[in-house]
């Protein structure tokens, strides 16, 4: 976090804000809020600055989860093949996620 505030000319608190504002609230946050503030303030690019920390943040999140998902996509696919032998083949449930929403329907 210090390397990516010390490239965009901010401090890790207003860093760590920003970081926070754009986890709670999404990217859509990260919008620069006037308050009449200095050249620097109004110079500063927020969207640019949140995607940079969300790249750092989904990352290691990535590297961490996809083997995770391959290793139960293969063991989804190996019960079809079990499954589909012993004639039991079933159709597997489907979750659908509304637009914009985090939760299933």
């Amino acid at each position: 976090m210090s390397e990516v505030c010390r490239e965009f000319g901010i401090s890790r608190k207003t860093g760590y804000k920003i970081f926070n504002r754009c986890k709670d609230d999404g990217l859509e946050m990260l919008t620069d809020r006037s308050r009449g503030g200095s050249e620097t303030q109004m110079a500063f690019d927020g969207e640019k600055f949140g995607k940079e920390v969300v790249g750092i943040v989904k990352a290691p999140l990535e590297r961490t989860l996809s083997p995770q998902v391959a290793r139960i996509e293969q063991l989804e696919a190996r019960i079809q093949l079990l499954e589909g032998q012993a004639g039991t083949v079933k159709n597997k449930p489907v979750v659908r996620i509304a637009a914009g929403s985090r939760t299933a329907i």
